[in-house]
């Protein structure tokens, strides 16, 4: 285990210098260990804070994509006080918090199939209180997949698929970055 954690260490480090924190209108956030091993507790400028079991600089991202770009608001999407939100692939909980500082009252399913992710998502969500936020630890699908296999990135969580050849691109690029031991 401690060989493993010095691995996952200097893919951490390598990960961190190859992000540009440099990024004009990007927000960072303040880190520090979390509550459980493994955890990681992130403070934004706002004063928002979220746990992760992933990457640092992933939550960070999506953060900027949820909060500061509204990308999951785009496309004509609105959402009213009181409507009914389905966050599929909730991860840590970021696009469910974001509905509720948003929205008055809505009625929110977050659905997180991957039952480490889930239990972030689960500490995330439980500093609020009198919302009708229903967590679910499971995943979605047709009828006829009674069983998927997902796999799981543990430092990517939110790529983590039922479909891993979608993310051919994506390896592709990060193959100039890491080694093929690194990658798996």
């Amino acid at each position: 285990p401690m060989r493993d954690q010095i691995a996952i260490d200097a893919i951490i480090r390598k990960a961190e210098q190859a992000y540009d924190m440099n990024i004009p209108g990007f927000v960072h956030a303040r880190r520090k260990t979390g509550s459980h091993p493994g955890w990681l507790e992130l403070t934004f400028p706002e004063g928002s804070v979220f746990v992760t079991n992933s990457s640092s600089i992933e939550t960070e991202l999506i953060y900027n994509e949820v909060f500061v770009n509204n990308v999951y608001l785009r496309s004509g999407i609105e959402v009213q006080d009181r409507d009914t939100i389905i966050d599929v692939g909730a991860n840590i909980g970021m696009f469910t918090i974001s509905m509720l500082s948003r929205v008055k009252n809505p009625r929110i399913h977050a659905i997180e199939p991957v039952p480490d992710t889930f239990e972030v998502l689960r500490h995330n969500l439980g500093r609020y209180s009198g919302v009708d936020v229903r967590l679910h630890n499971t995943a979605l699908g047709s009828p006829s997949m009674n069983e998927v296999e997902l796999v799981v990135y543990p430092f990517l969580g939110g790529n983590s698929t039922a479909y891993p050849e979608v993310k051919a691109l994506q390896r592709q690029a990060l193959s100039s970055i890491y080694s093929d031991a690194e990658l798996e």
